[in-house]
């Protein structure tokens, strides 16, 4: 037996004599990388794993007596996952044994894409694990790679021995490292056409230093990168400093064998480095300049026209060249390294103030400068910038859709919470406990001297006692719900605790609801202004709960009481003013009337259904017109909203880290580690987190 990543044991069966006598079966696996690739791009991914699959396969039972554990059913499992997918194969699904990932391209087609996989699986009567099943992410693992929409990254998982491994700090250890890296070298087994060729060069001239290279992939495919220097160096160091930054380049994007091609003195042949030097001058005033001074044109047709029609703004002052601005005056045009310089100095420098994009460019104009991607380098460097992203404000639209939860059947559904504290009672009364009830809105409050784990248990056991057990209870994470007493106690009798995202009340907005409502009631019913009557807050409690469960919610359009009864309560104001209800009394009908009322409850609770999925409905296009769209992908930097208060002032920053996200739970919902590599406790909502731009 060995013990999986979840603390569960696996069976493992030795077949190596058995396999000796077998015949060989040459049924291929499919390929990782195939896979892998295959599935890289996809907008969302929801990934399958299949419950103990070799449980699922079968023996002949001639060949039972060979073996000490026999298997349910099945042929072998990849034949049999192949042949129940094997129209959706390559198409919208990739499976590798008992790991299936459901991809699509866009969400509009997602829905049908999982119809269409689980009918299949269900066909061939094959089980999935839910435990281990993730729907709707934008990112997942899959084979020990992370695959999300934009590509491919390594598992941070795989790699967290290396990234934090020690550096060195003897000269044994150095040696030590050394060692194993030339091993590595040579055991690294990539052919020819994996090969990837770099071609680097450094410049120095009037206006600074600035380097360039050029990645060349094995199918042909460049990637072109040009720097501008921030300090004063020489050729040399320039060169140096290009040949430092492709190799960087080159790492993040896992090149294994690479062939550097550079003019230094350590790579002599210049010719081959023609790409680089032409990347590195690149200068978009190039052509305007050589077209108005010489009328020469690009040769590519389109580029040419575009420069025709761009030179009538342009004009020639000395040896620089001057754009015309609409309201006449002349604007002096900069490189864009340049430019991003001019930028930085007016962003944060000494006459900086970190404004936004918008607003450095339109300081820019003034000062009398221009280049073409203005707008787009003062975002992207406002985006970056540290100092403005731990200062961010605190957006207060959502960053996805509304995550509803279906209304199934009374009672089945609790929202638990804790309200307080209030001045102490008679009894040493101060805090309440409160749960209501998903369906039917009703609420149920107890009040508490201490909020204690055995409370919550004896608050919780008196519900299940009235109302029966629900399938689940959501709560936040309070001490009391988290505690090993309480959920021992609640799994103990299959009823499932689900934890709202910490700082996040709307993932259990029911019960914060109700508290407000409960709260506004004992306030409103225990104010004097002549005398405190705050310290008998317990005997208005059972007044404000009636009357919140003989109100009509705004929902479903019925009362709690009638929903859980049947009829609605007798108040009162009906007895004390002789409503038709109380006039039309009589004992012989009651009891038939009564039996109607019940027979009629199912129908009534039905329309509530459909009423409370209706104003959902509403509450979801509501929702949706204030979204402001985010995502989060797992290996992605991000700050969290600051939690604590204490010894806070005007200028401490709004937000906190660096983070990383370790496990997406559901849409929107995530497992964070902070830079030490620790995990910090319960999920966290985006509501609660900002990406960080590096």
């Amino acid at each position: 037996m060995v013990r999986k990543a979840n603390g569960k044991w696996r069976m493992c069966v030795d077949f190596t004599d058995l396999n000796k006598a077998c015949p060989k079966d040459h049924f291929p696996l499919p390929r990782i990388d195939q896979l892998v690739d295959s599935t890289a791009g996809c907008e969302l991914l929801s990934v399958l794993d299949a419950y103990s699959g070799y449980h699922q396969i079968s023996m002949a039972k001639e060949d039972e007596e060979k073996i000490a554990f026999i298997t349910l059913f099945g042929n072998t499992f990849q034949r049999t996952v192949q042949g129940a997918l094997n129209d959706q194969l390559g198409n919208n699904v990739e499976a590798y044994v008992d790991d299936i990932v459901v991809k699509a391209k866009t969400s509009d087609s997602l829905i049908d894409d999982l119809r269409e996989t689980f009918d299949n699986l269900r066909r061939y009567r094959l089980m999935l694990n839910p435990e281990k099943c993730t729907f709707v992410v934008p990112s997942g693992k899959l084979l020990g790679f992370l695959v999300f929409g934009r590509g491919i990254e390594q598992n941070p998982e795989k790699i967290k021995a290396i990234e934090n491994m020690k550096s060195p700090t003897r000269v044994k250890e150095v040696q030590k490292l050394t060692g194993c890296m030339v091993a590595l070298s040579r055991s690294d087994g990539q052919t020819d056409s994996e090969t990837w060729t770099m071609a680097f060069d450094g410049a120095l001239n009037n206006q600074g230093a600035g380097v360039g290279f050029i990645l060349t992939s094995p199918s042909g495919d460049q990637f072109k990168h040009a720097i501008h220097l921030d300090f004063r160096a020489t050729n040399n160091t320039a060169e140096y400093e290009g040949l430092l930054a492709g190799i960087r380049a080159a790492a993040a994007l896992g090149v294994k064998r690479l062939i550097v091609k550079g003019d230094s003195e350590l790579f002599p042949n210049h010719r081959q480095n023609t790409p680089a030097d032409i990347e590195t001058t690149n200068d978009w005033r190039i052509p305007l300049i050589k077209f108005i001074t010489s009328d020469e044109l690009p040769e590519d047709d389109a580029e040419a026209e575009k420069i025709t029609r761009q030179a009538k703004i342009y004009c020639m002052i000395g040896n620089d060249l001057y754009k015309k601005a609409p309201n006449g005056l002349l604007l002096k045009c900069v490189s864009s390294n340049d430019g991003k310089h001019l930028l930085l100095d007016i962003h944060e420098r000494i006459c900086g103030s970190h404004a936004s994009g918008r607003t450095l460019v339109e300081k820019a104009f003034r000062q009398g400068f221009f280049w073409p991607t203005a707008l787009k380098d003062a975002c992207d460097m406002v985006q970056r910038c540290e100092a403005c992203q731990f200062h961010s404000k605190n957006t207060k639209l959502p960053a996805q859709a509304l995550q509803t939860i279906p209304l199934t059947w009374p009672f089945s559904c609790w929202g638990l919470d804790i309200l307080g504290p209030f001045p102490r009672a008679q009894g040493g009364y101060r805090f309440l406990f409160v749960v209501i009830d998903k369906f039917t809105k009703w609420i149920e409050a107890t009040p508490m001297g201490e909020i204690k784990a055995d409370n919550a248990i004896k608050f919780i056991k008196g519900i299940f006692c009235r109302y029966g057990l629900p399938h689940r209870i959501i709560t936040d994470n309070s001490s009391q719900f988290i505690s090993a007493d309480f959920q021992d106690y609640c799994i103990g009798l299959g009823v499932k605790i689900c934890f709202a995202s910490v700082s996040h009340p709307q993932s259990n907005g029911q019960v914060e609801r109700a508290n407000g409502i409960v709260l506004q009631g004992i306030k409103t019913r225990v104010y004097d202004k002549l005398m405190s009557h705050d310290r008998k807050w317990v005997e208005e409690l059972p007044s404000v709960l009636w009357a919140v469960r003989t109100t009509p919610t705004t929902s479903n359009k019925e009362t709690p009481f009638f929903l859980v009864y049947g009829s609605e309560a007798m108040l009162p104001t009906e007895l004390r003013h002789q409503s038709t209800r109380v006039q039309k009394y009589s004992d012989e009908d009651q009891e038939e009337q009564r039996n109607d009322d019940v027979n009629l409850l199912e129908e009534h609770r039905e329309r509530v259904v459909v009423r409370a999925a209706s104003y959902q409905q509403a509450l979801r296009r509501y929702h949706e017109k204030r979204i402001r769209a985010r995502t989060l992908s797992i290996s992605d930097y991000f700050l969290r909203r600051v939690q604590s208060q204490a010894w806070r002032n005007k200028l401490l920053p709004k937000w906190e880290g660096l983070y990383t996200i370790t496990q997406v739970l559901r849409p929107g919902a995530f497992k964070i580690v902070d830079g030490d590599g620790r995990e910090l406790a319960n999920s966290w909502n985006i509501d609660q987190l900002r990406k960080f731009y590096v």
